[in-house]
């Protein structure tokens, strides 16, 4: 027996509707949080954006001065096989650091 809708996306959408005389229920509480998450989740996509263009950037400035490994004034930068780069910041820099020197 054939399917009336083989497809998914070919069902024609049908909203419920409330019954006459009846008001649907709104809570305004709720109606507040869902436009709170829904704001963070687009901060949430900005800030990714943001990340990405940076590690790029960075990416190129390592790539400009040929390194692949960076210490300095507590930030060491570490660009793997993949072209991702990991930082990680200290906050107390080691005294025997001498900073902006690239290690290979």
């Amino acid at each position: 027996m054939a399917k009336k809708y083989p497809l998914a996306s070919k069902r024609p959408k049908v909203e419920q509707t409330h019954l006459p005389g009846m008001v649907p229920v709104t809570i305004p509480e709720v109606e507040e949080a869902a436009k709170a998450f829904a704001e963070a989740k687009e901060d949430q996509a900005d800030a990714a954006d943001i990340s990405k263009n940076c590690e790029a950037s960075l990416l190129v400035l390592m790539k400009r001065e040929k390194i692949t490994v960076y210490h300095g004034h507590g930030i060491t930068v570490v660009v793997d096989a993949t072209e991702k780069a990991k930082v990680k910041i200290d906050q107390k820099p080691k005294r025997d650091e001498r900073p902006g020197t690239p290690v290979e």
